[in-house]
């Protein structure tokens, strides 16, 4: 949905394979999308497919703030990516997605690290499966993943999109 002049988009796969995934994502033209000095979050960072996302958004001219636990491999992601993208266009930051309650504040410290409100969300953090002797906790943290942090997460960005539409 296209807010005011600036577009804004929340995109989630809950599909587990990569193939049809890697095809939707190639007939997807990012240059075009008008998301030029805007700032995209991608929740759950992780090779391949978040990275085929990545360079889409760099590309159409975004920072871009990648997100998984560890931050050590952020950091790894963040200097390769920024070597041939140029220093700052990619910062990694340290969040567990099993705890949707810290989301809305940690969306709130990326968009004050970069000095932009977040206009891009490229949610990839699935929990496709489990044993069927799972411990509850374990069944609980893959919920919270697949739909309260999303859910979360949206809920999050929706109030500033909205804002740049004039309230509507």
């Amino acid at each position: 949905k296209q807010y005011g002049k600036d577009k804004c988009i929340f995109y989630h796969f809950f599909n587990d394979n990569p193939h049809q995934i890697m095809a939707a994502l190639d007939a997807y033209s990012w240059k075009d999308a008008g998301f030029g000095g805007q700032l995209a979050v991608i929740m759950g960072y992780g090779a391949a497919v978040a990275d085929v996302i990545l360079q889409g958004l760099a590309e159409a001219g975004c920072k871009i703030a990648i997100v998984s636990r560890t931050q050590s491999k952020l950091d790894d992601a963040a200097a390769r990516h920024n070597k041939t993208l140029g220093e700052g266009t990619v910062k990694g930051f340290a969040f567990d997605l099993t705890n949707p309650a810290g989301v809305k504040d940690f969306l709130a410290s990326i968009s004050a690290a970069f000095g932009l409100p977040i206009k891009v969300v490229y949610y990839n953090a699935v929990k496709f499966s489990l044993p069927h002797d799972a411990p509850a906790d374990e069944v609980v943290a893959g919920c919270n993943v697949n739909f309260a942090t999303l859910w979360t997460a949206f809920g999050a960005v929706l109030p500033e999109w909205l804002a740049s539409e004039g309230g509507g």
